[in-house]
């Protein structure tokens, strides 16, 4: 691409790979309601039945494409040994805190980069687009 093309418009999608407006509607609705309904019958397994152990995230994880399934099963793994190691009341104390740290801690950097990022490349490109 041209240094400028990217301001002007001409670096995003080409004509023939921009999807129709109404392409995936269906299909959309559909994965929404499956999936309502299927987190709605696990949620209420787990409160009806104690040994029902399936928790509703790792369920959505599962359907994720790529490997955010991986991640969300290892953590969910982590979570229930751990629980079973130390207990609920140290798990809340010391690890919770813990992982939350952790959390914040990753996060914090793509907050700052997703700020430096809407206001030299997001906001530009949108100004650049309006012309009086």
């Amino acid at each position: 691409l041209p240094a400028g093309a990217y301001f002007k418009g001409t670096g995003m999608l080409h004509p023939v790979q921009t999807p129709s407006p109404g392409a995936g509607t269906v299909a959309s609705w559909v994965a929404l309601i499956v999936g309502l309904i299927a987190i709605s019958a696990i949620y209420l397994l787990r409160m009806r039945f104690a040994w029902f152990w399936v928790n509703p995230t790792v369920a959505v994880m599962l359907w994720l494409p790529g490997y955010v399934w991986l991640a969300g099963l290892i953590a969910w793994v982590v979570k229930s040994v751990s629980i079973r190691a130390v207990g609920l009341k140290r798990y809340e104390e010391y690890i919770l805190p813990a992982a939350a740290g952790a959390v914040i801690g990753f996060g914090i950097p793509y907050l700052f980069a997703a700020g430096i990022h809407f206001f030299t490349v997001s906001l530009p490109k949108f100004l650049a687009l309006y012309t009086p």
